[in-house]
């Protein structure tokens, strides 16, 4: 599926480099424009606790509660958990938010690690990046799904994968360790807990050289000879 908001232009070209994080502050459902290392408050990085520049706590499932705006490269950490498959239980989570990149162009690549490899190496799920909503749910946009486990490689406990390269206000994040295969226990015994980060590097848009610039200006001369001389 395509999204009206996830295009690039042809004069950019991948690239860029990791920039200062922002000194701005920003809290839940504010549009401040931030860089760096960006905290969702949900489940600790598998690495221990998270680099913040900005903790915005817990995301949820609503994707107005957090909006964040970038002025630069970022990567957002967070956490999601599947505890038991009680319909009714409050154990699900699910991390929806929603983006505004403005005319900026970034290479984005979601992250994924199993939080308890020992205990549960079950974890999957998926990412869906869409810019439409039905209700809460986002629709007409990009799935991406995760898993480890047997069905795909008892051996591998995380992942990565390229999300393209994305532009545009109002895109819709949505990690969902619900997706999937892996069923739960009321016991916990069989829950799935992950983490996972979005990298977001800003690609730069690449100069037209000289020579370039010097014959898309004779070209536009001779065109307007043409014209004048057809005139006369």
């Amino acid at each position: 599926m395509k999204l009206t908001a996830i295009l690039m232009a042809a004069t950019f070209a991948v690239g860029g480099s990791f920039t200062a994080a922002s000194a701005a502050t920003m809290t839940s459902g504010a549009t401040n424009a931030i860089s760096g290392n960006i905290c969702e408050g949900g489940v600790p990085p598998i690495d221990g606790a998270c680099p913040a520049d900005h903790n915005l706590g817990d995301f949820g499932t609503n994707f107005n509660k957090v909006k964040i705006s970038l002025d630069g490269d970022a990567t957002i950490w967070g956490g999601v958990a599947h505890r038991d498959n009680s319909s009714s239980s409050a154990l699900r989570f699910v991390d929806n938010w929603t983006m505004n990149l403005g005319s900026k162009v970034f290479k984005v690549t979601f992250n994924w690690q199993v939080k308890y490899a020992r205990t549960n190496p079950n974890f999957d799920g998926q990412i869906v990046v869409g810019n439409t909503l039905s209700g809460n749910t986002i629709v007409g946009g990009n799935n991406y799904a995760f898993t480890t486990g047997p069905e795909d490689n008892p051996d591998r406990t995380s992942g990565s994968i390229d999300l393209g390269n994305l532009t545009g206000d109002g895109l819709l994040f949505s990690v969902d360790p619900i997706f999937g295969q892996f069923t739960t226990t009321s016991d916990r015994k069989t829950h799935e807990v992950g983490t996972w980060d979005l990298q977001l590097i800003e690609i730069a848009p690449v100069p037209l050289p000289a020579s370039a610039l010097l014959l898309m200006a004779g070209l536009g001369g001779l065109g307007a000879m043409r014209r004048f001389g057809r005139k006369s």
